[in-house]
């Protein structure tokens, strides 16, 4: 802080603003002092030094800050609106409670920067940059937010009623229960399978449908998480090997069998939406579809190729044929015709269809139980398919 600047700017805005024009060569140093509610009405703070100074409840609305350093600067409860803030460096700096409505924020630089509760009514932020910033609670309503970065930002409980997110990078954003209302604007954004608008109302807001689609997706993973937390990342595996023995250490406690129901039925309803990618992907239902018809296939078809006494299931290696005369012969397939069968087989009980030439083996209860087992996989991919397509066809306006 220079002694100097400060005992000019007490002696009012007329003597500043004159002082101003006659150095303005001068960079005004102003930084860390304490300048709580002083009223900053008509002063002219371009490209001034106010780094590390204490502003709380300051009146600062229109005021020219243009290229000015706030870097770790209090603002809480400052008015701001209106002012001009272009080119300024709020690095750091606390804008918590902040009230900077209309303001000019065009391209600014706001990470680690505090604003929680801050009102950003009107406020352009063209481009501006505000990833991991705290947006808790930000009354946000009308406020341009075009191409600005808002990755890894928390906008939970924000108003965006009218706000316009048009080219904004939303990748990893948390904007759960955030207000949207018919003049939201969200279109050709950026985000990624950790962006969470959970609570939010995306029916009212003016939205790409694709965009919309895919956001809904992560509201269902996200629910999906918090209601079966029991969940290895693939990528943990290395990691989590390493670790065995101690983990079989602890399931000798009874304790641990009791969490393995638990940690079973979340396995089973991850590896269901998996199948579907949360209800988002018909292609991964189909392959899924196909996947478990060929697993049931092999598994049909492993008592003959280990060529065991009893099989699963009857009619794939031998069919009676009747000709034309009505003669009855017996048949006999083929390797490749073998697979054909019992690959045909599966797929119509995964279908649910069975037409009756091929079934379980009345001797083997196992045959009986894998085939009640793989009808029931069907009914539910099925299922999930016959709800994706009707998605499909359903207005995304």
């Amino acid at each position: 802080m220079n002694p100097d600047h400060l005992s000019e700017l007490n002696k009012g805005s007329h003597s500043w603003n004159q002082w101003r024009k006659e150095n303005s060569n001068e960079k005004p140093d102003l930084g860390n002092t304490i300048l709580t509610g002083f009223d900053f009405t008509g002063y002219d703070l371009s490209m001034a030094d106010l780094s590390g100074t204490q502003l709380i409840g300051v009146n600062l609305v229109g005021v020219n800050l243009r290229n000015g350093d706030l870097k770790r600067a209090t603002l809480f409860k400052a008015k701001l609106s209106g002012a001009d803030l272009i080119g300024v460096d709020l690095d750091g700096a606390d804008l918590s409670m902040a009230d900077l409505s209309s303001t000019q924020l065009i391209g600014a630089d706001l990470r680690k920067t505090q604003l929680v509760g801050a009102t950003l009514n009107g406020a352009n932020l063209f481009g501006a940059i505000l990833s991991e910033v705290d947006l808790r609670e930000t009354r946000m309503c009308g406020t341009n937010l075009t191409s600005v970065d808002l990755r890894m930002a928390n906008l939970s409980g924000a108003d965006l009623s009218g706000a316009n997110l048009s080219k904004a990078n939303i990748k990893g954003l948390r904007a759960r229960f955030s207000i949207v209302d018919g003049a939201t604007l969200l279109n050709e954004c950026q985000m990624d399978c950790n962006t969470d608008f959970s609570g939010v109302g995306l029916d009212s807001a003016r939205i790409n449908g694709t965009l919309k689609a895919k956001l809904k997706r992560n509201i269902r993973q996200k629910h999906w998480d918090e209601r079966y937390p029991y969940y290895v990342d693939w990528k943990s595996i290395p990691r989590y090997t390493r670790l065995i023995p101690k983990y079989l250490y602890r399931m000798s406690k009874l304790k641990y069998w009791r969490s393995i129901p638990e940690i079973t039925w979340s396995c089973l309803v991850r590896l269901f939406w998996w199948s579907s990618d949360y209800g988002s992907a018909g292609t991964r239902i189909i392959l899924s579809f196909l996947i478990v018809s060929v697993v049931f296939t092999l598994i049909y078809l492993s008592p003959i190729a280990f060529r065991l006494d009893a099989s699963f299931i009857q009619g794939i290696q031998f069919a009676e044929i009747i000709n034309s005369s009505g003669e009855s012969t017996q048949y006999s397939f083929n390797l490749w015709g073998i697979f054909l069968r019992a690959f045909y087989f599966s797929v119509v009980t995964m279908t649910t269809l069975g037409f009756g030439d091929i079934s379980a083996n009345p001797a083997s209860p196992l045959g009986h139980f894998l085939v009640m087992f793989q009808v029931l996989i069907g009914y539910i991919l099925l299922g999930a398919f016959i709800t994706r397509l009707s998605i499909l066809f359903q207005d995304v306006g």
